[in-house]
């Protein structure tokens, strides 16, 4: 397949010691056989120099990878995606898990929703986890996006902004965060039911963080992001009380309660991030008017 001088959309992989799965989920996308014109984007996390020479396989192979990147430091999710949006050509930016299978017409549909209706920041594929669909809603409209796979507009991304690299180092949230960003905004949240991706779950930052790591790591980045973000509505939902009855129910009480002392204690950081985030809803507002 040959490499498309002027992408409309571009694919956007983070690898980080997982360079077989990454070559399997580029694989994924390329038999995919998108009608829509893009390009591939792997950012390589500053991955250890045995996984780097194993990507490097996608330099010489003749493939539909514009480029592969090698950073010296791992700048986490946030940091790599914003980094390789930096480096994008496309009008669409289509962040996708490096372990994943997409299916095929999973790009057109993707693109085809974004474009459905306008003030659209961001459409989700349907992630199949274990058999199941890890994003179910009643009504038309997400709260959040699933970072596995997703279609963002240039524009939108340019009047939300990038991910938050440092709160949410090295993963896990991030999408949260910018999700209420966009909602705060004005922007829409949608999924894509013809679009399905199946997520084989933790394979990266389990291998890399441990199981148990991995499951700190987002309880207490979840925490983290309520924090940030939420209002009294928020606070009060269903939801929240039916995480509680969960954690109590998997043993994950104590480790639920521990991320609440510690977003308490960054207590400054989650002020100044929500003072932040209150001027950029401002600027966005009267950008997303113009």
């Amino acid at each position: 397949m040959k490499i498309e001088k002027n992408p409309i959309c571009s694919v956007i992989m983070i690898n980080w010691n997982s360079s077989e799965l990454t070559l399997d989920a580029v694989e994924s996308v390329i038999n995919s056989e998108p009608k829509v014109n893009f390009e591939i984007i792997v950012i390589d996390n500053g991955s250890r120099d045995d996984e780097a020479l194993i990507l490097k396989r996608l330099l010489v192979e003749d493939r539909c990878v514009t480029r592969v990147i090698f950073l010296e430091e791992n700048l986490g999710f946030s940091g790599g995606a914003n980094y390789a949006i930096r480096e994008a050509r496309g009008d669409y930016y289509v962040l996708v898990n490096t372990d994943v299978e997409v299916q095929e017409g999973w790009l057109d549909f993707l693109f085809e929703k974004v474009n459905s209706e306008s003030g659209i920041a961001a459409v989700s594929s349907n992630i199949i986890e274990n058999g199941v669909e890890a994003l179910t809603s009643q009504v038309k409209y997400l709260k959040h996006i699933h970072g596995c796979s997703v279609i963002i507009p240039k524009k939108a991304w340019e009047i939300i902004g990038e991910f938050d690299e440092v709160t949410f180092f090295p993963a896990y949230a991030e999408e949260l965060d910018w999700s209420y960003r966009a909602r705060n905004i004005g922007f829409k949240l949608l999924k894509s039911n013809k679009s399905i991706v199946i997520h084989q779950v933790g394979q990266t930052s389990e291998k890399n963080l441990s199981k148990k790591g991995t499951q700190r790591l987002r309880i207490f980045h979840r925490v983290l992001f309520r924090f940030i973000n939420y209002n009294l509505h928020d606070w009060l939902s269903k939801a929240l009380v039916l995480e509680f009855y969960s954690a109590l129910k998997e043993r994950n009480f104590l480790l639920l309660m521990k991320a609440y002392l510690y977003s308490l204690l960054k207590i400054r950081l989650i002020i100044k991030q929500r003072r932040i985030r209150s001027q950029n809803t401002l600027k966005g507002i009267k950008l997303l008017n113009k």
